[in-house]
């Protein structure tokens, strides 16, 4: 048994570090210049449907995001709220309540039946 200890604190040395390393990498990717090109991307594809003040506030967090300065809680939430609220212009309210319930319930782990599939497929496809 003796023997075996020196292996088991070897793989939980490995599996720790191997958690910390990964939370560590999520944690600069998420303010990183990467996610501010997405961004960019984002504004340029959909700049017809981002208002000019939403507009100015992505850039602001662009040059956040450039700095490699970590966004706060409610400037992610702004950044989802304006990815949503693009969704809504080009689906329309009555589409996007049913593609809101639809994303729902595939990630709810719910049966999900071949023509809701095909419907959010459809759906999604209206956003490209």
């Amino acid at each position: 048994m003796c023997k075996y200890r020196k292996y088991i604190r070897l793989l939980l040395f490995v599996i720790i570090t191997t958690i910390n390393l990964n939370s560590f990498t999520e944690s600069t990717l998420a303010c990183s210049p990467e996610e501010g090109k997405k961004l960019e991307v984002f504004i340029e594809k959909n700049d017809d449907l981002i208002s000019a003040e939403e507009k100015e506030n992505l850039n602001q967090i662009i040059s956040k995001l450039n700095k490699y300065i970590v966004l706060s809680q409610e400037e992610r939430e702004y950044i989802q709220e304006c990815e949503l609220n693009v969704i809504r212009k080009k689906l329309g309210d009555a589409q996007f309540e049913e593609y809101k319930k639809l994303i729902e319930k595939r990630s709810s782990g719910a049966e999900f039946q071949q023509p809701e599939r095909f419907r959010l497929y459809e759906l999604e496809k209206m956003l490209r």
